[in-house]
């Protein structure tokens, strides 16, 4: 496969994850103000209800990650 199919592929795919992630954020809707999750312990919760979500929707435990290290990376560059 060539390096655009690749990316292509791979921009689908994060794609495909950010509308899953939009759910799971959504569903944490107590938490008006991102804000809280700068906390490492609330990231951790976080992420493990990403972990858990995606889990169950049988996605990918590579494609998993690289949703969580997204999340992770966009709340810690805030």
């Amino acid at each position: 496969m060539n390096e655009h199919k690749q990316f292509t592929q791979k921009k689908n795919q994060l794609a495909h994850l950010l509308e899953k992630l939009t759910a799971v954020v959504s569903s944490e809707a107590l938490y008006q103000d991102i804000s809280i999750y700068e906390d490492d312990i609330e990231l951790e919760i976080l992420n493990f209800q990403i972990k858990q979500h995606l889990s169950r929707q049988e996605v990918q435990e590579s494609d998993i990650e690289l949703a969580t290290d997204f999340v992770t990376k966009y709340i810690n560059d805030r």
